[in-house]
């Protein structure tokens, strides 16, 4: 896969979701055979309409001290097994790497849980380079009609999180993209065939928090 310093700038920002994938790797866990789960179904992905505005001269140095992250090359360099390990059963293993345009997606799916996740990286324009994102995301929310939204560990990065349709599943699931400074997005998506077995909302987020972290 080209490294992150070759590769051009994208202007679509996230990756496709993963519903069909997970959906699929549900189904093969239920059964208990295979090693991979089938090729997702190519759904669209939300697109950033604004474009960054060009930073102020004279921007104060704490601006430019901001940490930024750095777009991984594969799974093992965003170091997803460790994430997805903390968050699903201990049989947990990676089912399929898939490489796209925009970046990449790791599906990890567990037989004895009967659920899964996908890591997804990509890069774009991040809503978090955007000027005072912190103070201004509920308007932002607001005129684009997204569910943007911050926690205490997202603000520690200045990072937004995005509520994201996972499509009509009939298993549950839910997916939160994370705007990262710099361009790069982390999208957690979890499924699960069992409510009881379905993570939080709150777990989803600081997956994708931890996920972030992973990359520094």
């Amino acid at each position: 896969m080209t490294s992150p310093a070759r590769r051009a700038p994208r202007t679509r920002a996230l990756l496709p979701a993963s519903a069909s994938a997970l959906a699929a790797l549900l189904a093969l866990t239920a059964c208990g055979g295979g090693e991979d789960a089938p090729d997702p179904a190519e759904e669209s992905a939300p697109t950033e309409e604004a474009q960054a505005e060009e930073p102020a001269e004279g921007e104060d140095e704490q601006a430019a001290e901001e940490i930024t992250f750095p777009m991984p090359e594969d799974c093992a360099d965003a170091d997803a097994e460790t994430v997805a390990l903390g968050l699903l059963p201990a049989d947990a293993e990676l089912v399929s790497e898939k490489d796209e345009d925009e970046g990449f997606r790791c599906t990890f799916g567990s037989r004895d849980g009967g659920n899964g996740v996908v890591l997804a990286y990509s890069e774009g324009f991040s809503l978090s380079d955007m000027p005072d994102i912190e103070d201004n995301f509920e308007t932002v929310a607001e005129m684009r009609d997204r569910e943007l939204y911050m926690t205490d560990r997202s603000r520690e990065y200045s990072a937004v999180l995005e509520a994201v349709d996972a499509g009509d599943l009939e298993q549950e699931s839910d997916s939160v993209v994370l705007h990262l400074p710099g361009g790069v997005f982390v999208q957690v998506f979890a499924l699960s065939q069992t409510t009881e077995d379905m993570l939080s909302r709150d777990e989803i987020d600081e997956a994708a928090v931890v996920a972030a972290e992973a990359l520094l």
